[in-house]
């Protein structure tokens, strides 16, 4: 927690987000609530102490790998701490149709009784930068208007994703084995589409080919897109996407979403 110095009557306010967000620069206020990772019978928290490495021994090994909210205990400490120095809460966290962290975050907040507001980000990793890079730099506009300036913004939220197999959606619990066997069976590549903070498939391809196109095509077609960033972990055409989109540059997959979706996976984010 950082030490500060404060002049009387000065308004202080700090940002709190999930450790989904991935790499980022994290500034002076700012705050991550690690995610709580299972792999086989261990249990790790997704800070800075944890080896991605055991993720990739886990999808070699065929490993049981969930993820799941923060602790709240855990959490009501941080925002207790928190309070000492802090008078004003920006809390910025994954889609609530994907994960419980938004509704841990406000449930602690609520009992810790902080002046706060919680913001849906309504995606991933750099869907929550972005909106945490904007209420950072309007550190001086009222909470109110902040979250409805937050939540319009994601609002824009999307994002189009692709993975070798459908496997680690099975073991981690999120496909049936029937849905695994004929995917297989039929080389099928669903496309998954991010929409609204909901995980769907937006159409399944025949083949990994017509499976980029289609993503190609879906972003080509968004209107009034602000940022466009690439997510994937040892994807083998990812330098095709990355000229399409004229992007120099691609991130690694998060731990979370690595465990879900596994090796060969690439997302293509939107805001």
């Amino acid at each position: 927690i950082n030490t500060l110095i404060y002049k009387r009557g000065q308004k202080m306010r700090c940002y709190v987000v999930d450790s989904v967000i991935g790499d980022f620069e994290q500034k002076e206020h700012t705050y991550v609530l690690p995610i709580l990772i299972q792999v086989g019978e261990n249990s790790y928290h997704d800070d800075q102490t944890f080896d991605k490495n055991n993720i990739v021994a886990g999808l070699d090994e065929k490993k049981k790998m969930t993820t799941s909210q923060p602790n709240l205990g855990e959490t009501l400490n941080l925002f207790e701490d928190l309070k000492k120095n802090y008078s004003e809460f920006v809390l910025i966290h994954t889609s609530s149709k994907i994960s419980g962290t938004f509704s841990t975050s406000q449930s602690a907040a609520e009992q810790s009784g902080l002046n706060y507001i919680a913001i849906d980000s309504k995606g991933v990793g750099a869907h929550m930068e972005l909106l945490l890079d904007i209420a950072m730099s309007n550190e001086n506009m009222d909470l109110a208007e902040l979250e409805r300036t937050l939540n319009v913004q994601a609002d824009t939220a999307g994002a189009v994703i692709i993975t070798d197999s459908l496997e680690r959606l099975h073991l981690s619990g999120r496909i049936n084995i029937l849905q695994l066997m004929m995917s297989d069976l039929l080389k099928i590549t669903p496309v998954f589409l991010l929409e609204d903070g909901e995980l769907k498939i937006l159409k399944k391809e025949r083949s990994k080919k017509k499976a980029i196109k289609l993503m190609l095509d879906y972003v080509e077609n968004i209107k009034d897109k602000k940022r466009v960033t690439i997510l994937e972990y040892e994807f083998e055409d990812i330098e095709l996407l990355k000229e399409k989109l004229n992007e120099k540059e691609t991130r690694e997959l998060h731990a979370s979403l690595l465990i879900h979706f596994g090796k060969g996976t690439v997302g293509i984010l939107w805001n």
